[in-house]
């Protein structure tokens, strides 16, 4: 089998983005407004309102690295990396897949009974996630020896 890649991310982050164009916007108008009528304060809370907007932008966009699964499949197992974590089982090593909400559990045979869990943000419905779904149903019956009759 040729190894595989899937990432698996987020949806766009439509509203956290609106959101924040909102906040700059207002800081824009507020620098303006202040410095037509020469008031600090008002040109202070537009430096505070950028600072938040920064700032969401920010969490934005670690949130949805946070949220972004990679899964690789090869010829040995799969390897799921996800929130600077790393798993990684062997084919022979899984028992069971399950789908459950946003998530994908890859029971092993390891000694502490570890489940591999694989997080799909946009959920089952996500094409990605079912061409992954259907490659793990592949890949586990060929590792099985089962085929189509």
């Amino acid at each position: 089998m040729a190894a595989r890649r899937f990432v698996l991310r987020p949806a766009p982050a439509v509203r956290p983005v609106a959101i924040i164009a909102v906040v700059v916007l207002a800081a824009a108008v507020l620098v303006v407004v202040g410095a037509e009528v020469d008031s600090l304060l008002i040109v202070l809370l537009a430096a505070a309102l950028a600072v938040v907007g920064a700032a969401l932008a920010v969490l934005t966009l670690v949130g949805r690295r946070r949220l972004t699964t990679t899964v690789d499949l090869d010829d040995d197992g799969l390897s799921i990396r996800s929130n600077g974590r790393r798993a990684r089982a062997s084919w022979r090593e899984v028992n069971e897949v399950r789908a459950r909400d946003h998530h994908i559990y890859v029971g092993t045979d390891r000694d502490d009974g570890t489940t591999l869990q694989i997080i799909c943000p946009r959920g089952s419905d996500d094409p990605e996630v079912e061409e992954l779904t259907r490659v793990l149903a592949r890949r586990l019956d060929a590792d099985r020896g089962y085929r189509s009759l």
